[in-house]
C-alpha cells in the first residue's frame, strides 16, 4: 500500500500483509480506511484508523473454499459494503459473486446478497446513501434501498463484445461503464440504468503509436462532460463533451491503466508494475 499526503508529489510505502493480493481500497475520510483482497485463496478485509500507517485484519472469509474481496465502498466510517467472488465449501452451485455489509466500522460483516457468476463481482459504487451499483463481467446490479434488495439492471449482450470492467456515476441517473474484451467501448445511461447507449472510442488509427485497439479497463468522470478512460499500452482517452469525441493523451507509458481517481485539482492514473501518473484538471488550467 502506498500513501501520499502532498498531492502525489511523494509517496510512502507500507506493508498491509506480505502475503496479500490487494484488489480494492476505500477511505471515507483521512483516517479511516479499508483494503480488500485475498491471502492464500481466502478473501480478506483490513482496516486502518490512523490514515494507513497501521492495518489490522477485520475479516477473513474462511467459510469459502476460494474467495477474494474486489470492491469496497463506505458511505461513512460506520456503513460500508464489500463485493467479490467465491466458491462455497461443499456447495452444489458454481462460482458466485457476493456482497457483504457492515454497520459498525467493519467489526461485523453480514452477507447481504449473492448470485451465481463465473467471475464474481469486481466493482462497487454508491452515488448517495441508498442508490448503488455492483459490476460483474456479464451483468450490472442495482439497489435503491442501500442494498436491502439487489436487482439485475442490465445484462451483457451475446451479439456484442460486452465484458464489463469499470464503472462510474456522476449522479443517480447518469453513469458510465467501460466494456469489451477485444474492442474499446463505453456504455452510458441517463436514466438510472434502464437503458444504456453504446459510445464508441477512437479506432486504433487515431491513437498515436498503437497498432492494436486498446483494451479498456477503467473509467472516471469529473462531471457530465469531462471524463477519462484508462486502457492497455498506457493509453488514457479523455473527453470534454460527454463522450461525443475523445482525445488520446500522451502518458509516456506502456503499462495498462487499471485505475483512475480525481481530486479537486488533479487526475491520477494507476497502472501495472507500480506506475502512478498525475495531471492537472483542465478546469484548473
Amino acid at each position: 500500500m502506498v500513501r501520499t499526503a502532498d498531492g502525489g508529489d511523494t509517496w510512502q510505502m507500507g506493508v498491509v500483509n506480505p502475503k496479500a493480493n490487494l484488489e480494492a481500497v476505500f477511505f471515507p475520510d483521512t483516517r479511516h480506511g479499508w483494503v480488500g483482497g485475498n491471502v492464500e485463496g481466502r478473501g480478506v478485509i483490513y482496516q486502518t484508523r490512523d490514515g494507513g500507517k497501521t492495518w489490522k485484519l477485520q475479516r477473513k472469509l474462511d467459510d469459502f473454499e476460494v474467495s477474494s474481496v474486489n470492491g469496497l465502498w463506505f458511505r461513512d466510517k460506520e456503513n460500508g459494503w464489500a463485493a467479490g467472488n467465491a466458491d462455497a465449501v461443499g456447495s452444489q452451485y458454481g462460482p458466485y459473486g457476493f456482497i457483504f455489509q457492515t454497520e459498525d466500522r467493519g467489526e461485523h460483516w453480514r452477507l447481504q446478497y449473492r448470485a451465481e457468476s463465473k467471475n464474481g463481482f469486481h466493482a462497487l459504487r454508491f452515488v448517495n446513501d441508498v442508490i448503488g451499483w455492483v459490476l460483474a463481467p456479464d451483468q450490472i446490479l442495482y439497489t435503491e434501498d442501500a442494498g436491502g434488495h439487489w436487482i439485475v439492471r442490465y445484462r451483457a449482450r451475446e451479439d456484442r463484445d460486452d465484458f464489463f470492467w469499470g464503472l462510474d456515476f456522476v449522479s443517480p441517473s447518469e453513469g458510465w461503464i467501460v466494456s469489451g474484451m477485444f474492442s474499446g467501448e463505453v456504455l452510458r445511461t441517463l436514466n438510472t440504468g434502464k437503458d444504456w447507449e453504446a459510445i464508441a472510442l477512437p479506432p486504433k488509427e487515431q491513437i498515436p503509436s498503437r497498432k492494436e485497439t486498446p483494451f479498456c479497463i477503467s473509467v472516471k468522470f469529473a462531471s457530465s462532460s469531462e471524463g477519462w478512460v484508462g486502457a492497455s499500452d498506457g493509453v488514457v482517452l479523455s473527453t470534454t463533451n460527454g463522450g461525443k469525441s475523445w482525445n488520446a493523451e500522451d502518458t509516456g507509458e506502456t503499462q495498462t491503466i487499471r485505475g483512475l481517481a480525481i481530486t479537486p485539482h488533479a487526475v491520477f492514473a494507476v497502472g501495472t508494475h507500480g506506475v502512478i501518473l498525475k495531471r492537472r484538471l483542465r478546469s484548473m488550467d
